[in-house]
């Protein structure tokens, strides 16, 4: 049983695995196959194959009732074709189709960590009002998550560099928050 200075806490984790296998019309128009689905190759999907989201919530009685909690998700590697198909480029081109052929550096190439501090002021004033103030840190490590990998031609001098970020950088928010 919890007493007026214990901690209470929360915490969760989920993660995913997730594959595909794509014979056909290869993201052209995926609901329908062509008659001449045979000239299609197999290959692994450009997808991320697994995330891990983990949570938590606690109170901290020593902090003047503060409350702390947050998210972590880690996204897995993945890998991304290089080249250019056949069907788009004529035979012979510079820069050949290579099916997962660049696989995306890190262990986790998606990291971020979200965190949130609440302390609520309850029944303050004579009209039973209650506040609540939030202070929200997003990315709170200032991950860099790269993303639009350039893979058109392995002898390109920009090959597996980054071309863009998929998420902001670190960024803060405040809230009020009014109960009656």
């Amino acid at each position: 049983k919890a007493t007026p200075h214990s901690i209470g806490w929360g915490a969760g984790l989920s993660g995913s695995y997730g594959t595909r296998d794509l014979k056909g019309a290869d993201n052209l128009g995926d609901d329908i196959d062509f008659p001449t689905s045979k000239s299609i190759p197999r290959h692994p999907s450009n997808d991320e194959k697994y995330r891990f989201v983990g949570n938590w919530i606690t109170d901290l009685p020593y902090a003047f009732g503060i409350q702390f909690s947050g998210l972590v998700t880690l996204g897995g590697k993945y890998k991304q074709d290089v080249g250019c198909l056949n069907r788009f480029c004529p035979l012979g081109a510079a820069n050949p189709y290579e099916r997962g052929g660049f696989t995306v550096p890190g262990t986790f190439p998606y990291q971020t960590v979200d965190v949130r501090f609440r302390k609520d002021f309850p029944n303050l004033g004579q009209r039973h009002l209650s506040y609540g103030v939030t202070l929200d840190i997003f990315n709170a490590l200032n991950h860099t998550n790269l993303g639009d990998y350039q893979t058109g031609s392995r002898t390109a001098t920009n090959f597996g560099q980054a071309n863009g970020v998929v998420t902001d950088a670190r960024r803060y928010q405040l809230g009020l928050e009014v109960n009656w």
